[in-house]
């Protein structure tokens, strides 16, 4: 890079576009810190961003969001317990703990000998292990949903993890680990909150917390998943489809049994109703294929390559293990690699029961792939689940908000699967699930139209979904209302104690019965009155003996307390609501 000529990018735009933290981390994981020549790339920087920061992010704002449902779901204040940390019995707790453990220990040394472009790829695979395997596979439990109890443990674990993290990094990006530290340090007790993270010490290493047997059962684990998953790709079967049954084969049996300690979450995660383990891969009949890797070979071999191919296709399945095995051989004259050739996998199959097999290293994963009815219903109610959402997420929902969810769907397969499997939806969205068209006078703040096809639907069939604020049931008698001035609808006026977004709402029909113990009143700016135009007055007035029931008794009430001309323009009825900042508030 030449000052004089500037073909480089200017730092201050990169400090303001990606943050100073980043560019610090970028250069601190590359060469330079070595001494080494650097060819600056914007496009690392925002990798950086996307595979650190981001993640690392999400997961603190994972746990402050289900730090605050807790709180409000057992009405009590969650305050951070050191003393709790290693008394979890959870498989996943101990190992997220022993992992972290593990890295600190590693990070520690790397950065005694000053290598810190080794810390970073250590950090990344961490962030990766948090989000994409202990968050993810917790999140019943840091939601609540296994009890209280067991909710405290986790959310203490998942803090915990996050608190050594940001201390760990915090030399290398202070301004990220700042701003998390003073949001999660009021969780400490009163005596424990420094001023600034960098006030706090690096952690230290506890050995008891290291356990590498669990670390080796969740590393083997994940490679299980994770081909699981290759193999559903391969068969174009989407994880929300349960299938009958994984057969993980190993010869090592001290690895098997290690394996069986996450049994439950090989089962989750890859959605099966079954997990087999074995030492014997005869018993499933299971036999290896070699096929050339035709553009490496032929771009090597040319014309001799064609002789070569159909040699490599004869291999019997010990030839083609002893090549995994040494690394290489010679093949109809020709030394070749293992990489130079592509490993099938055939698994026998017997009646309905179909196996697709795939490896790694000497694990070997047989993946039954029989579909029956039930399974594919089951699917299909996961479907419903995974549309609803969507739609919560793209009305900006947090996982505090209370809604309802109401649905319709022509009579036929999608609405006999939605019935049968009713209660286990309702129970996923944590929301109320009403086969319904949406009230009018409901607060909606998401509505979608889904297609739903596939090869499991022989119709097209639509989906329509809309959410709502609050817990609304459409048979009850609409509070509080009167008719409007045109004939299209009336005007309502609801009770309000937890507040919902300002708007004016407006029904198609409504009860004779209609009461509320609280009006609420937003005072629109008019100078006629003395009203302050901006900012808006709001009020909430207590109903004693439900006497208003009509938008005349409000104004009437209203006008004799604040003495305001009978003017509907002069203010109106409202929802409000409390915006949760989950991220920046606790």
């Amino acid at each position: 890079m030449s000052k004089s000529k500037r073909n480089f990018p200017d730092p201050k735009l990169l400090f303001d576009k990606y943050g100073a933290d980043a560019i610090r981390l970028y250069l601190i994981s590359s060469v330079a810190v070595a001494g080494g020549d650097l060819r600056f790339k914007e496009q690392e920087v925002k990798e950086m961003i996307r595979d650190v920061f981001l993640p690392w992010y999400n997961a603190y704002r994972f746990l402050v969001q289900n730090i605050l449902r807790h709180q409000i779901d057992t009405n009590s204040t969650f305050t951070y317990d050191p003393a709790l940390i290693g008394t979890s019995d959870n498989i996943m707790d101990k190992w997220i703990l022993s992992y972290s453990q593990s890295l600190i220990k590693s990070v520690k040394e790397e950065m005694e000998t000053y290598q810190l472009n080794r810390v970073v790829p250590k950090l990344l695979k961490f962030v990766d292990q948090l989000t994409n395997w202990y968050v993810r596979l917790n999140r019943r439990r840091l939601k609540g949903e296994t009890g209280a109890e067991d909710c405290v443990h986790a959310l203490t674990t998942l803090y915990t993890v996050i608190d050594w993290m940001n201390r760990l990094m915090a030399p290398a990006t202070p301004f990220l680990t700042e701003h998390l530290y003073q949001n999660l340090r009021r969780l400490q007790p009163a005596n424990k909150q420094d001023g600034s993270i960098h006030f706090q010490m690096m952690p230290e290493v506890n050995d008891s917390l290291i356990q590498m047997d669990i670390e080796r059962a969740v590393s083997n684990m994940t490679t299980v998943v994770q081909i699981g998953r290759a193999l559903r790709d391969r068969k174009t079967l989407p994880e929300k489809y349960p299938l009958p049954e994984i057969v993980v084969i190993r010869p090592e049996q001290v690895q098997l049994d290690e394996l069986k300690i996450v049994e439950t979450y090989i089962m989750e995660q890859l959605n099966v109703r079954k997990v087999t383990f074995s030492a014997d891969r005869s018993a499933y009949g299971v036999e290896l294929k070699a096929e050339p890797e035709i553009p490496i070979l032929g771009k090597r071999l040319g014309k001799q390559a064609k002789a070569l191919f159909a040699e490599i296709r004869k291999m019997d399945t010990d030839t083609i293990e002893k090549l995994r095995a040494d690394g290489k051989m010679v093949v109809g004259g020709h030394e070749i690699t293992k990489d130079e050739i592509r490993i099938q996998f055939n698994a026998k199959s017997e009646g309905t029961v179909k196996y697709e097999a795939d490896s790694e290293g000497s694990l070997l994963v047989l993946l039954n792939i029989s579909l029956s009815q039930d399974m594919i219903d089951e699917g299909v109610s996961r479907e419903v689940v995974n549309r609803v959402q969507k739609l919560k997420k793209k009305a900006k929902l947090v996982v505090t908000d209370e809604v309802t969810v109401f649905y319709q769907t022509p009579k036929g397969y999608l609405d006999d699967v939605i019935t049968s499997h009713f209660e286990k939806i309702q129970s996923a969205i944590r929301a109320t699930f009403v086969k319904s068209d949406c009230p009018g006078y409901a607060d909606v703040c998401g509505t979608t139209e889904e297609e739903m096809k596939g090869e499991f639907f022989k119709t097209k069939t639509v989906l329509n979904l809309q959410v709502a604020h609050g817990t609304i049931d459409p048979s009850a008698p609409v509070p509080l209302c009167v008719k409007s001035s045109t004939d299209s609808g009336v005007t309502t006026l609801l009770e309000n104690p937890k507040g919902r977004p300002a708007q004016k709402i407006t029904v198609k029909s409504c009860g004779e019965s209609a009461q509320s113990d609280f009006v609420n009143l937003e005072f629109v700016g008019n100078d006629r009155y003395g009203v302050v135009q901006d900012p808006k007055a709001a009020i909430i007035l207590n109903n004693f003996g439900h006497e208003v029931k009509s938008l005349e008794h409000v104004e009437s009430l209203a006008a004799d307390l604040y003495r305001l001309g009978r003017r509907r323009d002069s203010f109106e009825t409202v929802f409000r609501q409390e915006l949760h900042e989950a991220s920046e508030k606790l």
